[in-house]
């Protein structure tokens, strides 16, 4: 499914993309009025689909918390890791 990183968010850096192709195996997302009770709470939407549904959330207050509602396993490879796992890897070493 394609998806576009917001601008600004954590998750566009790890792309370094305007627009990615991402695989899931299921149908959870976060309902549309769920999002402003996110958003009042220190989470933002990091990513969202072509018919606008949230589909990765972070937290603007924390070196990575990233939760996405796909499966970036599906698009890992060896020798080529996700750039969520290389995000986390890099939080968890303090590396760039």
């Amino acid at each position: 499914m394609p998806s576009s990183p917001a601008p600004g968010s954590q998750l566009a850096a790890l792309s370094g993309a305007l627009r990615t192709v991402e695989h899931t195996t299921c149908s959870y997302g976060l309902a549309p009025d769920m999002q402003q009770l996110a958003s009042g709470h220190g989470l933002r939407v990091g990513a969202v689909d072509d018919p606008g549904e949230v589909r990765a959330i972070e937290r603007v207050d924390h070196p990575f918390f990233l939760a996405t509602f796909y499966q970036p396993q599906l698009r890992s490879a060896p020798g080529r890791p996700h750039p969520v796992f290389l995000g986390l890897l890099n939080a968890l070493t303090g590396t760039e």
